[in-house]
């Protein structure tokens, strides 16, 4: 390794560091309102929405607009999911129908930063993914070193 360009080695520390925040910036959005905290909030209003915005696939849009209290405040929240089934978006939207009672989670540090827990049926989709890019992103590097430092 004492021979090795230090220019490979510059941009192979360089791709770990990169590939390393995109996995943080992965479990941040799968996880990060974890530890938030819950407050009661009200649907306010619904709507579904199409679109062909995830490549040539149709995307069918369920909108939730809410409010909640935190503190001595009141704060609104909304929220998009995507779902490549018109069928599930409408029923995500039968399920909050405007007057519905929610569980709000929102950032103690940023109170008008909030979501609700929606379970996702493509989030499986998204670990497989992920796993799938990891290994295939370690076994290049490996290749590559077999290959440039050998």
């Amino acid at each position: 390794m004492a021979n090795d360009p230090p220019v490979l080695m510059f941009l192979m520390i360089l791709i770990f560091i990169g590939f390393g925040a995109l996995l943080y910036l992965l479990f941040r959005a799968l996880f990060g309102s974890k530890n938030w905290r819950v407050a009661d909030g009200v649907v306010l209003r619904t709507k579904t929405s199409s679109s062909d915005s995830v490549g040539s696939l149709p995307a069918y849009n369920a909108h939730i607009v809410w409010s909640y209290v935190a503190g001595q405040q009141t704060y609104p929240g909304e929220m998009a999911i995507a779902y490549f089934s018109a069928r599930t978006a409408q029923q995500v939207i039968e399920t909050y129908q405007a007057g519905t009672a929610v569980k709000v989670y929102f950032n103690p540090r940023k109170p008008s930063q909030s979501t609700l827990r929606i379970k996702s049926p493509g989030t499986w989709i998204l670990w497989i993914v992920t796993v799938l890019s990891t290994f295939g992103f370690f076994c290049i590097v490996m290749a590559a070193g077999y290959l440039v430092f050998d």
